[in-house]
């Protein structure tokens, strides 16, 4: 039992998007035959789940792998750009990069953030999370104004895409 156990049939039952409800229903209806469950054999419906389980994580190992092939191209296209004084490139096909820069914060001293907050009026800030910090210290830095004290800023040069996805 867990510790929410108990609220079953008290409390009710989380609503689904009707959209994607609907989408599960078709799939009900693809995996099983039909879209109610009654009568369906639970080990049967189990070695299923585990399964798709077992296909969604391979699948998830080789999104990881595209993931870095992609940060190592944007790496060296971006090495490639600057080196070349070039901030954008246009293929034959449509296709078309340009350079981009964003804003990296990361707390190296609390205490001084937090000071820095209190001084500022910001208190409500306190908590924050990482992209309020990312909004503040962009704002700041548009704003040309000095950076709260314990707060260290990097910068990450990328790519923007646009155009056919390739094969």
């Amino acid at each position: 039992m867990g510790k929410y156990t108990h609220l079953r049939g008290k409390l009710p039952t989380l609503p689904q998007d009707e959209s994607y409800q609907s989408r599960v229903t078709e799939e009900r209806q693809r995996v099983l035959g039909t879209a109610d469950s009654t009568g369906a054999n639970t080990a049967y419906l189990t070695r299923l789940y585990a399964d798709a389980r077992g296909r969604k994580a391979t699948i998830e190992e080789e999104l990881s792998r595209v993931n870095l092939t992609l940060e190592a191209l944007e790496q060296m296209i971006v090495e490639r750009l600057q080196e070349d004084q070039q901030t954008s490139l246009k293929l034959a096909d449509g296709a078309s990069i340009y350079l981009t820069d964003d804003i990296r914060p990361s707390v190296k001293d609390r205490d001084g953030v937090v000071a820095w907050l209190k001084s500022t009026g910001q208190e409500a800030l306190l908590s924050v999370n990482p992209q309020t910090l990312k909004g503040l210290v962009r704002n700041l830095l548009e704003n040309g104004q000095d950076l709260m004290p314990g707060v260290e800023v990097f910068l990450k040069t990328g790519i923007k895409f646009s155009g056919p996805k390739g094969a």
